[in-house]
């Protein structure tokens, strides 16, 4: 966790931002891979995290002490009866998780870093489209309402698995 720490130290577009300024130094070959490791770098805290508190919260419950009463090894108990029961709010996470890696992905390519013409990304389309934007406005209005869209129905999707996964919201509806 000292390490989950230490990346929540820093903003996560200023570290995406150098990891993909020092992967593209390396030319690693692929052009997406700088764009990719950073965004699963940037993702990484909220998911470790989530499955630390998940653990903790699992452990300490009935069903544990019964598996370890009867013998259970760690790694069944861990994968039969913890992961299972930490799984709901992982799908809760997840389209959120997406969220903020398509607005990160959006940023880091209107600044320049991402994916390298001529593959079409929403943020290139915003940088291209923004030189035009005083007498052309739909070149940027409809990328930017894509991307409205995008994260409205993620941010909605996350809501309905919410209310799936969410034992308490399910006994009070």
């Amino acid at each position: 966790m000292r390490a989950i720490d230490t990346l929540l130290a820093f903003p996560g577009i200023l570290l995406a931002i150098v990891l993909i300024t020092i992967l593209r130094e390396i030319n690693v070959g692929w052009d997406l891979l700088p764009l990719a490791t950073a965004i699963a770098i940037f993702n990484i805290p909220w998911v470790a995290r989530l499955a630390r508190a998940g653990v903790l919260r699992e452990r300490g419950r009935d069903y544990v002490l019964a598996a370890r009463t009867i013998g259970c090894s760690g790694r069944r108990i861990l994968f039969r009866h913890v992961a299972i029961n930490t799984f709901g709010p992982f799908t809760v996470q997840l389209p959120l998780a997406v969220v903020a890696s398509v607005l990160t992905m959006a940023a880091l390519n209107f600044l320049g870093l991402g994916a390298r013409p001529p593959n079409p990304t929403l943020g290139q389309i915003l940088l291209d489209g923004s030189r035009f934007m005083r007498d052309n406005p739909h070149y940027v209005i409809g990328p930017t309402l894509i991307l409205a869209l995008l994260m409205g129905s993620l941010n909605f999707l996350s809501d309905v698995m919410s209310e799936r996964f969410d034992p308490v919201r399910r006994r009070q509806g």
